[in-house]
């Protein structure tokens, strides 16, 4: 049976899916820049055939370098035209940033744990750009900032202490909110699972959104904006 419900939450668009089924296929990823990146036009003045392409609807694939096995990517561009994107690998993140002149490998900080790791989410911020992590040592979601894209550190989290599983984040323009799922059970790497959502103003504390009562599920996406508070769960 399916039950659908709609709760104001304060300054958040969000949506959950609640089942007992098994994990979503991954999407396919596509970058937009070349490695290499072509010159716009030839000496004669005329386009060049190779340059990127900017008609939205037109895509090239960038090889950056390498990832982990099935593991995630996530991209994100900021308001001053800088490219970020973000993977893993066996030993940890892996991410580049391009300002204008092409790709290139960016630097990655510390870690508390790089066992495991994945991508859940990149998205850009006033001062930057946030990734949020997941980590399959503790189970504690990875909070990542940086300034420009060229280098990464992990940042404290207060707030977020409990077992989860991250799905998205989206931008408050100081804070964020990130979404996901708590593991509830016993081993934490088999759940049962319940929606959490924690919120952030300025990236330094996070506070757990009272969702009300909850039932086994996840909240799958979130979107931040600056007046709407609609959202939807199926359970």
């Amino acid at each position: 049976m399916n039950i659908r419900r709609r709760f104001v939450v304060s300054g958040i668009v969000l949506a959950f899916i609640a089942a007992a089924c098994g994990e979503s296929e991954p999407a396919d990823v596509a970058t937009l820049n070349p490695e290499v990146s072509p010159p716009a036009s030839t000496e004669t003045g005329e386009p060049s055939p190779n340059a990127p392409p900017t008609d939205p609807s037109e895509w090239a694939t960038t090889i950056l370098g390498e990832s982990g096995v099935d593991a995630g990517v996530e991209a994100t561009a900021g308001p001053n035209g800088v490219q970020v994107v973000m993977s893993s690998t066996e030993s940890g993140l892996t991410a580049w940033f391009d300002a204008g002149g092409g790709f290139e490998p960016a630097t990655i900080g510390p870690a508390t744990s790089t066992v495991s790791v994945s991508v859940a989410a990149v998205e850009a911020v006033a001062d930057g750009f946030i990734a949020a992590v997941n980590e399959s040592d503790s189970f504690i979601p990875q909070v990542w900032f940086s300034t420009d894209g060229s280098g990464w550190t992990q940042l404290d989290t207060p707030g977020i202490d409990r077992p989860a599983e991250v799905t998205s984040l989206s931008s408050l323009g100081e804070g964020a909110v990130i979404a996901g799922a708590l593991r509830v059970g016993v081993q934490p790497n088999t759940g049962p699972f319940e929606p959490v959502i924690w919120r952030s103003e300025d990236l330094l504390a996070w506070t757990e959104v009272d969702l009300g009562p909850r039932t086994a599920g996840t909240v799958s996406g979130i979107t931040a904006t600056p007046t709407a508070e609609i959202g939807r769960a199926h359970v």
